[in-house]
């Protein structure tokens, strides 16, 4: 948290320089358990101008006048939590809607920036003509910054993947390893991906800048059998979903994942759960929950190009 050669806990320590810092400061957050992923908990103050951080600084430094302070003394600080994996606009619902409601909620959980998984419901797959205009309804109902992981399902979705990035700033993507043939006819879903395609389409992602590429990791040809075995047997429900994706499906899923994954340049990551209920949640140096009330408004969220 502090520039090469300043000891850490120095009076005025901070990574842009104390005199800078204190400065150009409109807003103080005193005396907090700093959560700092390169120095793990300290006790730090921090100092935010505008919608960024403009120093990290010793928990007694005194404020500049005028700034205003807020005293979070016996609280923690983290950095904002993103919600890597969502679904809003599941099946078909309003996807603007889920913006409005599901980020809000978010909020409520201390979460800054929700990543939803984008595709189409209710139509035939086309090549995302319509995103736009559906990321710019989003935009102006979310409480919360978001982005997309943009699902590739077709053909079409792999060759448009360099106007995705140009047009859009989209360089997360999603892969159904499962759901093709019968395995996706049962939840209306058309998914052209297959190991070769899916091949292209890393490579393609991979000479995007920062391109990432997720997985959604099941044998559909193992699925299909076990399935229709289910089926044949009179065994329908929950149960039988689960006993038709057997561990070994997701295992060797994974396994190919990882390699086809490698072969063109990616490494695999994992996320972990956090414990606790937040007390404030502030996005771009704005409040937008604080004590179990959201006062984040609908339109305050952008959409951040990735």
């Amino acid at each position: 948290m502090s520039p090469p050669g300043t000891p850490r806990g120095a009076p005025g320590a901070t990574r842009g320089g104390p005199g800078h810092a204190l400065a150009v400061a409109e807003l103080l957050i005193r005396g907090a358990a700093v959560v700092d992923p390169e120095g793990g908990v300290e006790p730090r103050s921090i100092l935010v101008r505008g919608e960024r951080i403009a120093g990290i600084l010793a928990p007694d430094v005194p404020p500049p006048a005028g700034v205003q302070v807020l005293d979070a003394r016996g609280l923690h600080v983290f950095p904002g939590v993103v919600e890597p994996h969502a679904h809003l606009g599941y099946g078909g619902a309003d996807m603007a809607g889920h913006f409005e409601s599901e980020t809000a909620s978010a909020a409520l959980g201390g979460i800054t920036t929700v990543i939803n998984i984008y595709r189409q419901y209710g139509r035939a797959a086309s090549p995302y003509d319509e995103l736009g205009g559906a990321l710019r309804a989003c935009e102006a109902r979310a409480r919360v910054d978001f982005a997309v992981h943009l699902a590739l399902l077709l053909e079409d979705h792999v060759r448009s993947i360099p106007r995705y990035v140009a047009e859009h700033g989209i360089r997360s993507f999603k892969f159904y390893m499962a759901y093709r043939g019968e395995d996706g006819r049962q939840i209306g879903m058309t998914n052209e991906i297959d190991d070769g395609l899916l091949v292209e389409a890393l490579s393609a992602i991979a000479a995007a800048p920062g391109g990432v590429a997720c997985f959604h990791c099941e044998n559909t040809e193992v699925i299909n059998r076990v399935a229709r075995r289910l089926r044949a047997e009179g065994r329908q429900g929950l149960a039988a979903w689960s006993a038709s994706r057997p561990a070994y499906a997701e295992a060797e899923s994974i396994h190919r994942a990882a390699v086809l994954g490698a072969a063109a340049g990616f490494s695999l990551w994992e996320g972990w759960p956090l414990r606790g209920w937040p007390v404030l949640t502030m996005v771009r140096g704005s409040v937008v929950m604080d004590k179990g009330e959201v006062v984040g408004k609908p339109g305050f969220g952008r959409y951040l190009p990735r």
